[in-house]
């Protein structure tokens, strides 16, 4: 018989270690996907930071022209005289109370243009505390003024309420962050987004939008007027009152012709005041110009001169340093 076949099976010993080989080619490929990963998270961050500029850049650019386009929409002169409305051969269609202005600026920079402004009346209507402007006012003002009358029916305590102010937009130059004592630059010469093609660095500026109460006055009621309203003889520009010669409070008719009692051009205000009433910032320009007879141009307006203005279009650009975009918006507006 033959014997059984055996069988050997050989046994290797375990391995204990990558080789030094193998190691250095997993170090290279880790380093290789932490690379990438990093890249992806920085693109993610920049992305995020890019849309939440747009977000904000898009929040106040519509703020702004929700606000502008409700102030232009409401009346600016007694009754319901539209500015386009205003007819030189008759005295029924010219104003007596209020006025309309748009003051183009002397001196524009190619495409920015940073001294054209906008200073009217408006005159709001209605029967509830909503329709009325207010501002906190000097003890004993609100309590001094003419009751039971529409302008004048929600006066309580140091609340100054009235249907009337006056509205000046106007842009002011914005402080360098780092050194207050100089304006900042926002959109450098050779920047693609730079509003005037190469010429000069564009700098900051801050939009205001100011409302300044009026006191009523005799229209309101009949051909009796009402008491001469109260000065604020204590640093007027504290407080949001249209002010005009000696401190005295303006009315409607105060301003309607005399150029002297308004607020342009913009009056210095105390240190304390200087960023009051901001609704822009990172402005590069604000261009203003009127429509009349179907066309746009640059030429200033007063309704003082008993001449109609058909509307008006504005254009203002905004320079995100962050996420270097530029952003603008054009309204068009019928008076």
């Amino acid at each position: 018989m033959r014997s059984p076949r055996h069988c050997f099976t050989l046994h290797r010993p375990g391995r204990q270690a990558f080789s030094l080989v193998e190691m250095l080619v997993v170090l290279a490929i880790m380093l290789l996907v932490m690379s990438i990963l990093a890249m992806a998270y920085d693109a993610a961050l920049r992305a995020m930071r890019i849309a939440r500029g747009l977000a904000i850049g898009s929040t106040d650019l519509g703020n702004f022209e929700r606000e502008l386009r409700f102030l232009l929409r409401q009346r600016h002169f007694e009754g319901d005289l539209r500015v386009s409305e205003i007819d030189s051969s008759d005295p029924s269609r010219q104003p007596k109370e209020g006025f309309f202005a748009v003051i183009e600026g002397n001196q524009p920079i190619g495409e920015i243009d940073v001294d054209d402004g906008l200073n009217f009346t408006v005159r709001l209507i209605g029967n509830s505390p909503g329709d009325f402007f207010e501002t906190l006012a000097p003890p004993g003002f609100a309590s001094s003024s003419p009751t039971g009358y529409p302008e004048s029916r929600y006066q309580q305590g140091d609340t100054y309420r009235s249907q009337w102010a006056e509205i000046a937009i106007f842009l002011s130059g914005q402080p360098d962050g780092e050194d207050p004592s100089k304006q900042a630059a926002t959109v450098p010469t050779d920047h693609p987004a730079h509003p005037d093609n190469g010429g000069p660095a564009a700098r900051l500026y801050r939009l205001h939008i100011r409302k300044l109460l009026l006191f009523p006055s005799h229209f309101a009621k009949g051909p009796q007027d009402f008491d001469p309203p109260p000065a604020v003889s204590s640093n007027p520009q504290q407080y949001d009152f249209s002010v005009g010669a000696g401190g005295q409070v303006n009315k409607p008719t105060d301003v309607a012709t005399d150029k002297k009692n308004r607020f342009w051009p913009p009056q210095p205000l105390p240190g304390n005041r200087q960023g009051e009433d901001v609704i822009l910032t990172n402005v590069v320009s604000f261009d203003v110009k009127v429509i009349q007879n179907g066309a746009v141009n640059d030429s200033s307006y007063d309704s003082s001169a008993n001449q109609p203005l058909q509307g008006i279009w504005i254009r203002i650009r905004v320079f995100e340093p962050k996420t270097q975009q530029m952003r603008d918006i054009v309204i068009n507006e019928s008076l």
